[in-house]
C-alpha cells in the first residue's frame, strides 16, 4: 500500500506512505522530498521518516482503517534496515 502525494496543488513537495504486511508482520515508512535545483541528497535513505511525520506535513491520515494500536505502532517510528536497498 502507498500513497503518493506528488499530484497535489503543492507540487513542490512531495511524500509517500509505505506499508508493507507479510503473514501476520508488518512494516511502514515514509518519505518526504522538497523539490529543487540543489536536493538535499542523493540517497533515498536521507528522506525516510515517519509516517506520523509525514502525517504532520500534509494533514493527512493514511492509514485509517489500521485497528488504532497498530497504526500507532507503525506510523510512530520506522527502521532504514528493514528496508532493503535504503542503506
Amino acid at each position: 500500500m502507498g500513497t503518493d502525494l506528488g499530484s497535489r496543488k503543492n507540487a513542490r513537495r512531495s511524500g509517500t506512505a509505505l506499508l508493507f504486511k507479510k503473514g501476520d508482520s508488518f512494516k511502514a515508512i515514509a518519505f518526504w522530498m522538497e523539490h529543487s535545483d540543489t536536493p538535499k541528497s542523493t540517497k533515498l535513505v536521507d528522506y525516510a521518516l515517519s509516517i506520523d511525520e509525514l502525517e504532520e506535513k500534509t494533514g493527512i491520515d493514511f492509514f485509517p482503517s489500521l485497528n488504532d494500536n497498530l497504526e500507532n505502532a507503525l506510523e510512530a517510528t520506522y527502521s532504514t534496515k528493514a528496508w532493503s536497498g535504503l542503506e
